[in-house]
């Protein structure tokens, strides 16, 4: 619990300041961790704030044709060519263009609308009966029913196929909203079901706070160590003192981003007394940890710490191990 709700703190600021593909690498990592421990479990601060994310990622990255995509010439082309044919009554040639761009980007908006023009142009059926199919065609290859989205019981599983489908339902609203022969009622479920997926993709992210009692018994111990004055300039027995009260606090509040901020700040003063909170085993973790990363193994050894930590959270406090620990994610993330 202490591991996720660190990384859920520490890529909030990521989200606000839509750093994308930054706060998507550490909630994944996060994820992982979770999954490892609850597999059937979600959990709702980690959960909420990655759905967002992979939704305006998905929104700004994929539902467009960007200039700096590797491949965008030959991406462009495609779309071009589909989108000429059909304007030259070539649906056949549209078609199987549109079907080799969407291997590659099914997200894209344009490319949807098309495939809805293209639908409505070669049908022979009433245009209120193909976009009714549209829609049921979209719904069964996200794998999701309309009961599941009313009641918005998704899986982490079947959230990617959201996206899509959100494309594909704008796609189509956009396109016959004003179409002939198209229902007033059959417009409005399409309304319904995109209102639906809003709150599922961009759900709320509320910032967690702790019940009042303890984070009050927590705070108190870190104005009391915060008291001390500056910590730099104190002998190694206060700074004892004051990582006592700090671990005090953790004790209290596990996870409690004020007091481990503070911890880190304690443990990386030159006169911080020399202390571990590893076992035998979280020594050797650290050990092999640090032959991995000399041999490039960086995501061996950030699982392999992962590991430990799920069992063993308060290795977190370790200074040796939480250096080695973050310059690990940071080398993860920038590749």
């Amino acid at each position: 619990f202490t591991r996720v709700d660190q990384i859920v703190d520490d890529a909030r600021p990521l989200v606000d300041n839509q750093q994308w593909l930054d706060a998507l690498d550490m909630l994944e990592e996060g994820l992982v961790i979770w999954e490892n421990v609850f597999p059937t479990q979600q959990n709702p601060s980690l959960t909420a704030l990655l759905r967002l994310a992979r939704t305006a990622y998905s929104q700004e990255s994929e539902q467009v044709l960007r200039e700096d995509l590797p491949g965008f010439s030959r991406l462009s082309q495609i779309l071009n060519t589909a989108w000429g044919a059909y304007r030259d009554g070539s649906y056949g040639t549209a078609e199987q263009a549109l079907g080799l761009f969407f291997t590659e980007q099914p997200l894209n908006f344009q490319a949807r609308l098309l495939e809805v023009r293209l639908a409505l142009a070669v049908a022979a059926e009433p245009p209120d009966r193909v976009v009714q199919n549209l829609v049921n065609g979209a719904l069964s290859d996200a794998d999701v029913t309309r009961a599941q989205l009313s009641s918005r019981q998704i899986t982490d599983d079947q959230f990617d196929g959201l996206l899509e489908l959100e494309s594909r339902l704008s796609a189509i609203l956009e396109v016959v909203s004003g179409v002939a022969g198209v229902s007033a009622a059959t417009v409005t479920g399409i309304r319904q079901l995109i209102a639906q997926l809003d709150p599922i993709l961009r759900p709320p992210v509320q910032v967690p706070t702790p019940p009042p009692d303890i984070r009050a018994e927590a705070d108190r111990r870190i104005d009391q160590a915060e008291g001390f004055g500056d910590w730099a300039l104190l002998p190694t027995a206060q700074i004892e003192q004051i990582l006592r009260l700090l671990n005090e606090a953790l004790d209290i509040y596990p996870g409690y981003q004020r007091a481990l901020t503070a911890h880190r700040r304690a443990l990386a003063l030159p006169n911080a007394p020399t202390q571990t909170y590893l076992d035998a085993q979280g020594t050797a973790v650290l050990r092999q940890a640090r032959e991995l990363l000399a041999q490039g193994q960086f995501a061996q050894a950030l699982t392999l710490m992962d590991r430990y930590l799920i069992e063993n959270p308060n290795a977190a406090r370790d200074l040796e191990f939480n250096r080695l620990y973050n310059d690990l994610r940071r080398r993860q993330r920038a590749g």
